[in-house]
């Protein structure tokens, strides 16, 4: 199973500075509960080594559109949006319209986004923590 996780990174900041990552350790570790050979693909790993601090504009943009390409290739994407992402809800839409199983931790449950692109919503991460079906694809 290859999985992508896609959320707020610097969100509606201003500035350079990153949302708390802590979630993508979180998803991580419930991935790999389940499933112990999983490939994850975490676009954080690609913006650690071009961020809007370093590179060139066209390696900016090559890495933009490289995330996007890896949301689409994977068997689930999993969307963690304390609050609105224009990247991760760019990822989302990709992988729906790919037919990639679209897994939200989100409570924006009036938001669009949200509401039409996800399988499942979960409010909170802890409640995709304990739910032992969280990973479950009914294709398996």
């Amino acid at each position: 199973m290859k999985f992508f996780i896609a959320g707020v990174m610097r969100g509606s900041l201003s500035t350079e500075d990153f949302e708390d990552q802590d979630y993508r350790r979180r998803i991580r570790e419930v991935i790999l509960d389940l499933y112990p050979n999983a490939t994850i693909i975490d676009p954080l790993e690609g913006c650690n080594e071009v961020d809007s601090n370093s590179g060139t504009e066209e390696e900016q943009r090559q890495t933009f559109f490289q995330e996007i390409r890896d949301a689409s290739r994977v068997d689930v994407l999993i969307a963690y949006l304390p609050e609105a992402s224009m990247g991760t809800a760019v990822e989302m839409y990709e992988a729906f319209v790919c037919n990639i199983t679209v897994i939200t931790i989100s409570p924006l449950i009036h938001n669009w986004t949200v509401k039409f692109l996800s399988h499942h919503n979960y409010l909170c991460l802890e409640d995709f923590e304990r739910d032992p079906n969280a990973l479950r694809i009914k294709d398996e």
